[in-house]
């Protein structure tokens, strides 16, 4: 309990919060200078600093289970038609590329729970499909082959398999995803 305290003033507001593994800090997204900016912030509300920089939009982070990384989705501003997903170390600031193609969106960025692999979605294939590249970005694969769209990711616990919502042309299911084979099973 207790009273709450304000840790950000932005006109336009403060989205997608995560708090880090340790609990110790609180990712978010807001508009900043005429952009949506990746923000961190500790336990005792200080102010947000800016973790990257350069010409585009970025939100939803997605901090690594050791907490040292973190995933997040840009739109880069000279080229509004993709979404890419990039990674910042949090202790030296280095940003890397982990998913980016050519007009075409990579989103949804998902830390495995060990931390060894990152589950996207992307619409290289034709549809939203949900694709896998190993934590260090090397091993990209596509993990689905169903042709209909996939949304709203996340691992089990155990690592073996994620649930997510899939469009089938309107009608929505929830489904679980083999993480080995990629074999979708219907709830």
């Amino acid at each position: 309990g207790g009273v709450p305290r304000q840790i950000s003033d932005f006109g336009a507001g403060a989205f997608t919060p995560r708090w880090l593994p340790d609990s110790n800090g609180l990712l978010m997204s807001a508009e900043r200078d005429n952009r949506v900016q990746l923000l961190l912030t500790d336990r005792q509300g200080s102010w947000p600093r800016g973790l990257v920089t350069g010409a585009g939009d970025v939100w939803d982070p997605q901090p690594s289970p050791d907490g040292k990384r973190v995933l997040y989705v840009r739109r880069p501003f000279d080229d509004l038609n993709r979404l890419d997903i990039c990674m910042v170390e949090l202790e030296s600031g280095q940003v890397h590329e982990v998913a980016r193609s050519q007009k075409q969106i990579n989103t949804q960025p998902r830390w495995a729970p060990n931390g060894q692999q990152i589950a996207f979605l992307s619409q290289r294939s034709g549809y939203f499909e949900i694709w896998l590249i190993n934590g260090d970005g090397s091993g990209l694969r596509q993990l689905t082959n169903v042709s209909y769209d996939f949304a709203e990711i996340v691992w089990a616990p155990d690592g073996s398999q994620l649930a997510a919502t899939l469009n089938r042309g309107g009608a929505f299911d929830l489904v679980l995803v083999d993480a080995g084979n990629g074999a979708v099973t219907y709830l």
